[in-house]
């Protein structure tokens, strides 16, 4: 009896002993790993000449007319609206074969064609670095959840070699002897298996507490949160910030992200303690994340990305109908 319970007592530390030390090295893994990979660039970027422009109410109208609602909106976005402005009135000046202000009028048209294509390139870096961010979120993501499987699978089979192991004893000691102690000594072993896999399988069910360090100084959330821009470029902020005309309630495409992240529930119950954490972090500059809340960022991070990629088709609408316009 007393060597079945030194038995058993080794054994059980022995396990407990495996399972600290699994757990920890799986700690230290994540907690060391930080995934501070640049996305942004390095340097602010300056305003462009003619972005601080002003066109008249009545030009502004006359443009309107001459083309679509994403093209207009688009070249809103853009700032080119004064060139435009000027190049329908070379174009009154154009005739037919190229006579009159034609220099003018090609110059006017490749300041646009310019700023388009450099719209094109602001679109594409932005939407790279929000799918870079949203990268580095799935990236730590998935290294915690790996750690946390291993975790979970010792845990697993922990249990099931201690149930084992005493559910043989167990049934020897019963098979091979008929006295009340040495039952009573079956008994117990059966008891402290089925408590070692009580213990373990509890273990791998609760075990969620993985979590990794993710920083974000620059946070191209954050803008979209508190509609203070420090992180887009002019041009897709304010497509962003446009009123969706198709909209019933006239809401903005960043008003509009807003809602979709909360309505998918990527920030919690509204109200909860939850949202108010999760609010501080993901807008924040980061800090320790957990993999639910990494894979929370990383899907509002990719609606970011397909929002903004958006952009391509007005300024494609934009391009093709100044072609059409086309006087030289």
């Amino acid at each position: 009896m007393n060597h079945l319970v030194a038995g058993l007592l080794f054994f059980t530390s022995v396990i407990q002993g495996c399972s600290t030390l699994s757990e920890g090295r799986g700690n230290a893994a994540s907690a060391s790993t930080f995934y501070e990979r640049r996305c942004g660039p390095t340097l602010p970027l300056e305003p462009l000449d003619g972005e601080a422009q002003k066109v008249s109410a009545e030009r502004v109208a006359l443009l309107r007319t001459q083309f679509s609602t994403t093209a207009f909106e688009t070249a809103t976005a853009l700032g080119v609206l004064p060139f435009l402005d000027r190049l329908l009135i070379l174009e009154d000046q154009v005739g037919p074969q190229g006579e009159g202000p034609a220099l003018a009028y090609v110059r006017e048209r490749r300041h646009i064609t310019d700023r388009i294509t450099l719209g094109i390139l602001d679109v594409s870096s932005v939407a790279v670095e929000a799918d870079c961010e949203e990268g580095r979120a799935a990236l730590l993501a998935e290294h915690l959840q790996k750690a946390l499987d291993e975790r979970q699978g010792t845990y697993t089979v922990f249990g099931l070699v201690g149930s084992g192991v005493f559910t043989i004893v167990s049934g020897a000691i019963a098979i091979g002897a008929n006295s009340i102690g040495v039952i009573n000594t079956a008994n117990i072993a059966t008891v402290i298996g089925g408590v070692s896999e009580l213990i373990f399988g509890s273990a791998a069910l609760v075990d969620t507490t993985a979590g990794g360090e993710l920083h974000h100084e620059r946070n191209l959330l954050r803008d979209i949160w508190t509609g203070e821009n420090s992180t887009f470029v002019p041009a897709v902020w304010s497509f962003l910030n446009r009123r969706l005309t198709d909209e019933p309630a006239q809401r903005t495409l960043r008003e509009n992200l807003i809602m979709r992240w909360q309505e998918e529930g990527r920030l919690g119950p509204v109200g909860s303690d939850t949202e108010r954490h999760r609010i501080d972090l993901f807008f924040g500059k980061g800090g320790r994340y957990t993999i639910d809340e990494l894979r929370a960022r990383a899907a509002m991070l990719d609606l970011l990305e397909t929002d903004i990629s958006l952009m391509h088709q007005g300024l494609n609408r934009l391009i093709r109908e100044l072609l059409k316009r086309d006087k030289v």
